[in-house]
C-alpha cells in the first residue's frame, strides 16, 4: 500500500475522530443562516486493492437538505478521470478506457458539530457506490505481448468524511471535504473535495 495513501487515511481518521470528541465538550450556538446547499467543484481520489493504485482527479456536483437545526441529507454524483498509479500488466489503455471513466455517486446523512455566521464544519456518513473500467485478466507472453480482458466493476461501501463551509458572500460558500472509505469489496480511498457551495 502507498505511503501516501496511509497517511492521507490516518490523517482522516484522526481529524474525524478528534472533531467529534470536541463536540461532545463544546456548546454550540445557533445560527440563523439558509440551510440548503447545492455544490459543484474538484475531486481527488487515490484508491487501492490488493492489487493495484487507482488515483486521478474529477468533478462532482451535490445537493444538501436540511431538516431540523443541524441534521441534513445529502446526494451527490461526480467523474473521475482514473489511472493506474504505477504501469503494470492493470493498465487500463486509452482504448479501452475513457476519459473520466471512474463514476461515483453516494447517499449521507450528516450532523452540523459547528455552526457559525461565516464558518460551517460538519460530519457526514454516506454509502460510496463506483463504477470503473478494469482489467479482468492480463496474460504477460514470453515474447513481451501482452493479452488484456476488461470489465466494468462496480465496488459499494461506506464513507465517512468532514465536510467544511466558508462564506465568502451572501448565498455562495468555499467547500471542502476529506472522506475516506474502508475496503469492503474491491477497494479502500481517499477522498478530498473543494469546490463552491451556493446555499438555498
Amino acid at each position: 500500500m502507498d505511503l501516501n495513501y496511509k497517511i492521507m487515511r490516518r490523517y482522516t481518521i484522526l481529524l474525524i475522530i478528534s472533531i467529534v470528541i470536541s463536540f461532545s465538550a463544546s456548546a454550540q450556538e445557533k445560527s440563523k443562516r439558509h440551510k440548503n446547499y447545492l455544490s459543484t467543484g474538484a475531486t481527488y481520489v487515490i484508491a487501492n486493492s490488493s492489487l493495484m493504485q487507482v488515483t486521478g482527479p474529477g468533478y462532482s456536483i451535490a445537493y444538501s437538505r436540511y431538516f431540523g437545526e443541524r441534521f441534513f441529507g445529502s446526494i451527490a454524483y461526480g467523474r473521475v478521470n482514473s489511472s493506474v498509479a504505477a504501469p503494470s500488466i492493470f493498465h487500463v489503455g486509452p482504448e479501452a478506457q475513457r476519459d473520466f471513466d471512474l463514476s461515483f455517486f453516494n447517499l449521507g446523512l450528516g450532523y452540523d458539530i459547528f455552526q457559525r455566521p461565516n464558518f460551517t464544519l460538519a460530519a457526514q456518513v454516506a454509502s460510496l457506490r463506483t463504477e470503473q473500467t478494469l482489467v479482468q485478466d492480463a496474460t504477460l507472453f514470453e515474447d513481451g505481448s501482452l493479452e488484456q480482458t476488461f470489465r466494468r466493476n462496480s465496488d459499494l461501501t461506506a464513507q465517512a468524511s468532514l465536510i467544511a463551509r466558508f462564506k465568502l458572500i451572501e448565498h455562495v460558500h468555499l467547500h471542502t471535504q476529506a472522506a475516506y472509505a474502508p475496503r469492503w469489496q474491491n477497494f479502500g480511498s481517499v477522498w478530498l473535495h473543494a469546490g463552491i457551495s451556493f446555499s438555498l
